[in-house]
C-alpha cells in the first residue's frame, strides 16, 4: 500500500469527525442569529449588501463585486468596499487599501487592491472584522456610502445586511459542498441558499449539462419562496438597492430594468 493511501485511511475518520463538529458548530451559530440571541450590528445611514458564497475558494465573486459597484457608480449612487484581504499582511483592525503602494498587494491582499485599483474613487478597506471595519470606513470617509458591498461576507453574519447575494459555482460537484475541513464546504448548503435573497449560479458555461440541470433543479426546489434566483456565465445580471426607496432593483447588463 502506498504512504498516500495509508495516510488516507488514518485521515478520513479524523477528518469526518472534525467536518461532523464544525457543521454542528456553524449550525448553532446561524440558529443562534435566527433566533436574535447573537445580535447583528446595523451600519447607520447605509444600506448593507452581502456577496459571498457556501465553499471556500473562489466563486467569482470578485468580479460580481467590481460590476455591481461599477453598475451604482453608474447610476450616481456613492459607495464603498469592505473586505478581509485573503493573506493580507496589514497590521491595523481595519484600514484603507492604498493601491498606489507598491507592496499593496501583499499588504492588503490581492483581491482588495485590484478593486481599489479598478473602482477609483471607492473606498475599498480591509479588516477581519467586516462590522467593524464598516464603521471605520463609515467615520473616516468624507463622502458617506449609500451603499456598502460586503465582499465574502455571507457568512459573517455579525453585520446586519439588507441584501444577501449568495454566488454558487455551477461547475463544481456536490462533494465539494460537504463541510469543512472534509471538503470546502462552509456551512449547510439547503441553510445556506433559503437564508440568501438573491443566488447567482455562476460560471454555468463551465458546467456539464447533466450536473448544471440537477443543480438548477436543486435551487428551484430549495431556495426559499422570497429569494430570487439568476445564472451569469459571459452576461451578469446584478442588483441594485434604489437609494430613495426600500424596493430592490434588476439591473440588465444591457441597461433593461425589471423590478419586483
Amino acid at each position: 500500500m502506498s504512504s498516500f493511501l495509508i495516510l488516507k485511511t488514518i485521515l478520513s475518520p479524523i477528518l469526518i469527525l472534525a467536518a461532523l463538529l464544525y457543521a454542528g458548530i456553524m449550525l448553532l451559530r446561524n440558529f443562534l442569529y435566527d433566533l436574535n440571541i447573537f445580535k447583528a450590528i446595523e451600519i447607520e445611514n447605509t444600506k448593507v449588501i452581502s456577496i459571498g458564497n457556501i465553499t471556500a475558494g473562489g466563486t467569482g465573486k470578485t468580479p460580481i463585486t467590481a460590476f455591481l459597484v461599477q453598475a451604482l457608480m453608474d447610476h450616481k449612487i456613492s459607495c464603498g468596499i469592505i473586505s478581509r484581504g485573503y493573506k493580507a499582511n496589514y497590521k491595523e483592525a481595519s484600514c484603507q487599501v492604498m493601491p498606489e503602494l507598491n507592496d499593496a498587494a501583499q499588504i492588503f491582499g490581492d483581491e482588495p487592491t485590484w478593486l481599489a485599483k479598478s473602482l477609483k474613487p471607492v473606498p475599498v478597506w480591509v479588516g477581519k472584522d467586516k462590522s467593524r471595519t464598516a464603521q471605520a470606513m463609515m467615520a473616516a470617509t468624507e463622502i458617506k456610502p449609500v451603499v456598502i458591498i460586503a465582499d465574502d461576507a455571507f457568512q459573517h453574519r455579525r453585520l446586519k445586511r439588507d441584501l444577501d447575494i449568495l454566488v454558487i459555482d455551477a461547475s463544481v460537484s456536490w462533494f465539494d459542498y460537504l463541510p469543512l475541513p472534509l471538503s470546502r464546504g462552509r456551512e449547510d448548503f439547503l441553510l445556506g441558499v433559503r437564508r440568501a435573497d438573491i443566488i447567482i449560479l455562476n460560471k454555468t458555461n463551465l458546467a456539464q449539462e447533466h450536473r448544471l440541470k440537477k443543480m438548477r433543479s436543486s435551487l428551484a426546489v430549495l431556495k426559499s419562496k422570497q429569494s430570487f434566483l439568476v445564472e451569469a456565465s459571459t452576461q451578469l445580471i446584478i442588483i441594485l438597492i434604489y437609494p430613495l426607496s426600500k424596493a430592490f432593483y434588476l439591473l440588465h447588463w444591457q441597461t433593461k430594468i425589471f423590478f419586483w
